[in-house]
């Protein structure tokens, strides 16, 4: 069976892990950037983008492991509607395709990955994917990526947990 880990957000990322082979592709939230009215731009998920990646993945058996987010004090309003709106309709898009789901604290899958806190985050969150996915280190080489490593150390982590509910 197929895990995907899914990073939600703007900046986050998918990711399909095959347990049996090591096989990891990595997807970047599908975006599109809109003008917003009174000037600057505004970046919104690509619902139908994201539907045919889930299109692509859903052929194969897969179990889906989603990162349980909220909002923080540090996000405005409109940033944490937007927050929101992308953790939902990950959700969303995974029961669309039948894709058993369950949701995971980033503290149980840092915890569970040995993934230690610091200075910079993303730091820490890409070097320890390196570490656990070395085959696979070059698709988060810049801070930036930090979606696509978190969404692989998610994916990871749920192959390892059903591999404890098989045992």
């Amino acid at each position: 069976m197929l895990v995907l880990g899914v990073d939600p957000g703007l900046s986050g990322a998918l990711a399909l892990y095959n347990p049996a082979t090591g096989a990891l592709d990595v997807r970047d939230m599908p975006v599109y950037v809109t003008p917003k009215a009174g000037g600057g731009k505004r970046t919104e998920l690509d619902l139908v983008a994201l539907a045919h990646i889930m299109d692509e993945w859903a052929k194969n058996p897969i179990r889906a492991f989603i990162e349980q987010v909220g909002a923080t004090p540090q996000m405005g309003v409109t940033s944490s509607f937007s927050f929101g709106a992308s953790y939902a309709a990950a959700r969303m898009a995974c029961a669309a395709h039948f894709i058993p789901t369950e949701l995971v604290t980033p503290q149980v899958w840092k915890r569970a990955l040995n993934v230690k806190g610091g200075s910079d985050k993303s730091d820490a969150v890409r070097a320890r994917a390196s570490a656990l996915l070395p085959q696979h280190a070059k698709l988060w080489t810049l801070a930036k990526h930090e979606g696509r490593a978190e969404s692989a150390m998610i994916a990871l982590y749920g192959a390892r947990a059903l591999e404890r509910l098989a045992a």
